[in-house]
Parts: structure tokens; C-alpha cells; sequence
């Protein structure tokens, strides 16, 4: 994702332009983060970090107002590029997909509304999986 009028950025983004560009890194706290690390590595790409934040909402302000760009999921870019000053550029690699887990505590773990309220969760999640997949 970069911002609409980025004056360094056409339609697509080659390898070397994606690693000469300054990245907001956003690094959720736990496991979520080795993802896109690993994906990266594996193709060979680096990244020049200017900044990391620990939550994709951040994301779109830091975005809007700097040359930066940021590397996120599909899902949330394309809730994200409703924003009239961002973008949805393709990264220049297939990065893949991750794993999205849900966490509780242990004394939750047979509580019959977290029970149900984890349900709803993937249920929704489900939904949205779905929804991506059908439309690509």
C-alpha cells in the first residue's frame, strides 16, 4: 500500500524498487510477525524499515502523508484503500498467505459464551476467506 499521488510509484513495483522504497513495518505482538519475515527472506527481499508500529490501523496516516510504503494483508488493504489517499499496489513477488490464530486464556477454554463468542470468530473469518477466494 502506498499513498494515491506517490510520485515514485506507477502501477506495478519491481524487486529493486520495492527495496529502495522506506517501509512502515508493522509488528503485532506474539508469534503473527515471523510471516511476512519468512516470506521475504525466502525471496530474497529486504526491506528499509522507517518505521514500525504494533497495529494495522496505524498503518494508513503514516501512509497518507510520506512516501512511504507498507506491506500488508489483502483483506486489510482492501478495507484500508476506501481511504481516497492510498493505494493498492501489487507486491512484486507472490508472498503467499498466513496463518491468523486466536489466543485465551486457559480458565476461558471451556466457558460456554467464550465458547460461542470464539465460534462467531471463525465463522466470520470463514465468511471472509470465502468472500476473498471468490473474488480473486
Amino acid at each position: 500500500m502506498i499513498r494515491a499521488d506517490h510520485p515514485l510509484v506507477g502501477e506495478n513495483l519491481s524487486t529493486e524498487h520495492y527495496e529502495q522504497l522506506k517501509h512502515v513495518n508493522v509488528l503485532p505482538p506474539g508469534r503473527m510477525r515471523a510471516g511476512l519475515f519468512q516470506a521475504l527472506e525466502q525471496h530474497g527481499l529486504r526491506r528499509q524499515v522507517a518505521v514500525s508500529v504494533t497495529h494495522f490501523l496505524a498503518v494508513p496516516e503514516l501512509i497518507a502523508v510520506t512516501d512511504y510504503c507498507a506491506t500488508l494483508p489483502r483483506l486489510i488493504c482492501q478495507h484500508l484503500s476506501r481511504d481516497q489517499r492510498l493505494r493498492i499496489v501489487p507486491a512484486p513477488v507472490d508472498l503467499g498467505t498466513f496463518p491468523v490464530e486466536m489466543g485465551w486464556h486457559v480458565r476461558y477454554r471451556d466457558d460456554p459464551a467464550h465458547r460461542w463468542f470464539r465460534s462467531l470468530i471463525l465463522e466470520t473469518a470463514q465468511t471472509l476467506s470465502d468472500s476473498q477466494t471468490a473474488s480473486l
